[in-house]
């Protein structure tokens, strides 16, 4: 490393809180392995499960500026992000300041030995970019959507499309195009619209890389077809717009979760890779199948339905911490949330004791247990169905880093 790389990073180090960058860390995924409170943390990169045989260099990241040495280990700590996420200084810092964005990146493949792509398939990746965004908006306003359902006529989509929906700088790489979605205190009064639509986005994508790789001209193995939704095959159309570019055979879709707010646990964290032939084979699954074209809203969404995000919620999301006081599986609830899995949190609304009921998906619930059988505490944001008690709908939960870091109970 160059002493000018050098220099830019103790440049970078010195405009960073080190604790925002532990709740970024915690946002995308990484691993917490140890915490001396207020001094230091160790963390492993995303993906790692410490099995055996696997070995892995922690990084470090000092919490204190009063510790010995510092600068120079946070300088480090920021150099070793900066490998990991194959970039410069002052893209780490775009990195990792951004909490007002969530991104969603569409990487091409360069064919060209001149670093250069075709101006009409640049073009085309923006329109597909505002394409797919512009869908799965629509779809997370109207989950039952038809396919046939017009352009973006809702007005919550229409105003998010226009101040909400921003194009980044290009990054290193094989042109990596990156549309930002605005979440938090920039998104204005409806601050989780923006994260909602790349959530879903997001795992509509993840369900047509599934499809495609399990469809072998009769439905996947043992002979059983998946039913692609409205909503992937929408996407999938949208798509098959790379199909005039012959250079683009596959294509990487990935998604950078600013630290803000809530992120749901399914919600995918690593790049999709996607190949414009099995694409198509979506719509050929979806001519075999009766296309879902209407459900009821307080249904669990079948493949192809996005999660619901009322435009106009009865009341005000309620945040509530505390401890798990309650849990157990109830299959009556299947119906209408989707599991039969749920908790009860006790903490405190505007001052009053309150227990809230939320429905969890199996991954959280095994988190809740977890929280309940350390004594860490768990949040949730949602709407409660009939005042500030009982139980809490459309809820996001957050587990501290500690409870996600804690052994799996038996």
């Amino acid at each position: 490393m160059s002493q000018a790389e050098i220099d830019a990073f103790y440049t970078l180090a010195s405009s960073l809180d080190p604790h925002r960058i532990s709740d970024y860390l915690d946002a995308h995924g990484w691993h917490l392995l140890e915490r001396q409170e207020g001094l230091l943390e160790y963390w492993s990169e995303p993906g790692y499960e410490g099995g055996p045989g696997e070995e892995t260099s922690p990084y470090l990241l000092p919490l204190n500026n009063l510790m010995r040495n510092f600068q120079r280990r946070f300088v480090e700590l920021l150099s070793e992000l900066a490998d990991y996420y194959d970039c410069d200084a002052e893209q780490l810092r775009r990195r990792l300041r951004n909490s007002d964005w969530d991104a969603f990146l569409i990487s091409l493949p360069q064919r060209r030995s001149d670093d250069s792509i075709g101006i009409s398939l640049a073009t085309c990746a923006l329109d597909v970019g505002f394409r797919l965004i512009r869908t799965a908006a629509l779809y997370t306003v109207n989950p039952a959507r038809s396919l046939h359902g017009g352009g973006a006529r809702n007005r919550t989509v229409k105003r998010y499309l226009s101040e909400q929906v921003h194009l980044g700088h290009t990054e290193s790489g094989s042109f990596v195009i990156p549309i930002l979605s605005a979440v938090g205190e920039r998104a204005g009064e409806n601050s989780r619209f923006g994260r909602h639509v790349l959530e879903n986005l997001a795992g509509a994508l993840q369900r047509i890389n599934q499809l495609s790789d399990a469809y072998d001209g009769s439905g996947a193995p043992g002979g059983r077809v998946e039913t692609p939704g409205n909503f992937e095959i929408a996407l999938s159309r949208v798509l098959q717009r790379f199909h005039d570019f012959p250079e683009v055979e596959t294509f990487d879709l990935s998604f950078r979760w600013s630290a803000w707010g809530f992120l749901s646990q399914e919600t995918p964290r690593q790049s999709i890779s996607l190949n414009l032939n099995a694409i198509r084979l979506v719509d050929a699954l979806a001519v075999q199948v009766d296309v879902v074209e209407s459900v009821d809203p307080l249904s669990p969404p079948p493949m192809g339905l996005a999660k619901r995000v009322s435009e106009r919620p009865a009341s005000s999301p309620t945040e509530i911490t505390g401890s798990v006081v309650a849990f157990g599986v109830d299959d009556r609830q299947v119906q209408t949330t989707g599991s039969s899995f749920f908790i009860v949190v006790r903490g405190e609304v505007r001052g009053e004791s309150v227990d809230a009921r939320i429905s969890v998906s199996e991954e959280e619930y095994e988190l809740a247990l977890r929280s309940r059988e350390f004594g860490e505490p768990v949040t949730a944001l949602g709407y409660f169905s009939n005042g500030p008690a009982g139980r809490m709908l459309n809820a996001q939960l957050r587990f501290s880093a500690r409870t996600r870091s804690l052994p799996r109970l038996d």
